[in-house]
C-alpha cells in the first residue's frame, strides 16, 4: 500500500506543481489545456506506479478533471480553493491506496532485474520518491501557499505603510509551518 500511495501522491506533486506551468494555468479553462494537464498526472501515475492498471489510472484521470474543472470554472483563486483541490485529490490518492494497495507492488518497478544495473533495488526507486515529493511539497508547493496566505496581509500604497501588519510574525509561522 505505501509504494501505491507513494507513487500516486510524488506524480500528483509533479503533475500539479512541476509540470503545470503558469502558461497552462492562464489557459486552464480551454479543454484541452485541462486535458493535458489531467493526462500528464495519469502518464506520472502509471509511470511511477509501474502499471497501465485501468481501473486506478481512469480513477486518477477521472477525479482529476472532474476537481480540476470545478476549481477552474466555480472557484476563485483564493488559498481555501487551493486547500479543497489539493484535499480532494489526497483523499482519491489515499482511497485508492486503501482499496488497491498491491497496484504499485504488481508493477514494473518490483520487477526490474536488468544485468546492467547491478544491485538496483525498489527500495532505492521509492526512496527517490520520497525525496522528490518532499522537495516539491516543500518549494513549488511551499511557495504557492505562502503566496496565497500573504495575499491577505497586501498593502494597497507601500508609500504609507509602515510594513506589513503583523507581517513578521506571519511570514515566522509560515516558515516555521514548512
Amino acid at each position: 500500500m505505501a509504494e501505491t500511495l507513494l507513487s500516486l501522491l510524488t506524480a500528483h506533486l509533479l503533475g500539479d506543481f512541476v509540470f503545470q506551468t503558469p502558461w497552462m494555468l492562464r489557459r486552464k479553462k480551454q479543454p484541452r489545456v485541462l486535458l493535458a494537464h489531467v493526462a500528464t498526472v495519469t502518464f506520472l501515475s502509471g509511470l511511477f506506479l509501474g502499471s497501465a492498471a485501468p481501473l486506478v489510472l481512469g480513477a486518477v484521470f477521472v477525479t482529476h478533471l472532474a476537481m480540476d474543472a470545478a476549481k477552474v470554472f466555480y472557484l476563485k483563486d483564493t488559498l481555501a480553493a487551493l486547500l479543497i483541490d489539493q484535499a480532494v485529490h489526497l483523499v482519491v490518492i489515499a482511497g485508492l491506496a486503501f482499496a488497491l494497495p498491491e497496484t504499485a507492488a504488481a508493477g514494473w518497478w518490483q520487477t526490474i532485474s536488468w544485468p546492467d544495473f547491478p544491485g538496483f533495488d525498489p527500495a532505492h526507486f521509492y526512496a527517490g520518491l520520497c525525496i522528490v515529493s518532499w522537495l516539491v511539497a516543500a518549494l513549488p508547493l511551499g511557495g504557492i501557499l505562502i503566496g496565497k496566505t500573504m495575499v491577505s496581509l497586501h498593502i494597497k500604497n507601500p508609500d504609507e505603510a509602515g510594513g506589513l501588519p503583523h507581517g513578521g510574525a506571519t511570514i515566522g509561522w509560515l516558515e516555521r509551518g514548512l
